[in-house]
C-alpha cells in the first residue's frame, strides 16, 4: 500500500528504523544536495579498567609516553575518585576525512557513549601498542586548549614513539585516525 508521496508502507517502516537513511530521503524529497554518509567499520574492541585512584598527571606518567602535551594537567582534566570500572571501547575506522560533528553523529548512530579523558589515559597505559597502528581520537567533553579553543585527547604513535596530544575539535581527522566510542552498559 502506498502513502500520499507514493512510498510503500514497508519502506516507511524501514526508514523509521534507519535515521540516517530517513534523513537522506527527506533531503532528496526537499531537493537538497545529498552528502554521502561515511562508511564506518569496527576496527577493534578493547577492554580497559578505569581504576579511579589517580590524577591525570599521574596517569600521563604511567603511560610512559615519548612526548605528552604540557597542557594535560590535573586542572584541565580533573578526575574524580571511584571504584574500578571495566569499560569496553570500540575503535571505529571512518573511510574518509571526518569532523568533530561527524564523529559525534557516528557514535550516536552506533549507540555508543562518548569516552571520558580517563578512558584515554587508561587505553594508553593498558594498550600501549594500539596507538602505533592508528591515531586514536577520544571525543570526550572538550576542554580549553592553549589558544582557548576546544580540544580533546588523542593518542598518536609509530614504532618506538608514543605521544599523548590534544586535538582541536575544529580540525578534520583523516582516514588514518580512528574514533573511540564506549559501548553502553545495559
Amino acid at each position: 500500500m502506498l502513502d500520499a508521496h507514493g512510498i510503500e508502507r514497508d519502506d516507511l517502516r524501514r526508514l523509521r528504523q534507519n535515521r540516517a537513511l530517513a534523513e537522506s530521503v527527506a533531503r532528496q524529497l526537499r531537493g537538497e544536495e545529498i552528502v554521502p554518509q561515511p562508511a564506518v567499520r569496527l576496527l577493534k574492541t578493547l577492554t580497559i579498567t578505569c581504576e579511579g585512584n589517580a590524577t591525570a598527571e599521574e596517569l600521563v606518567v604511567r603511560g610512559q609516553y615519548t612526548l605528552s602535551n604540557k597542557l594535560i594537567t590535573n586542572q584541565r582534566f580533573p578526575l574524580q575518585p571511584h571504584a574500578p570500572i571495566p569499560r569496553t571501547l570500540e575503535l571505529l575506522l571512518v573511510d574518509r576525512e571526518w569532523s568533530w560533528e561527524d564523529g559525534l553523529a557516528i557514535l550516536t548512530d552506533r549507540h555508543l557513549d562518548r569516552p571520558t579523558p580517563e578512558d584515554c589515559f587508561y587505553t594508553g597505559i593498558q594498550h600501549p601498542d594500539e596507538q602505533r597502528a592508528h591515531a586514536i581520537v577520544f571525543p570526550h567533553e572538550p576542554v580549553r586548549g592553549g589558544y582557548g579553543g576546544p580540544v580533546v585527547l588523542v593518542l598518536i604513535g609509530i614504532v618506538g614513539d608514543r605521544r599523548l596530544h590534544l586535538g582541536c575539535t575544529a580540525r578534520r581527522w583523516d582516514r588514518h585516525c580512528v574514533l573511540a566510542g564506549v559501548r553502553k552498559v545495559a
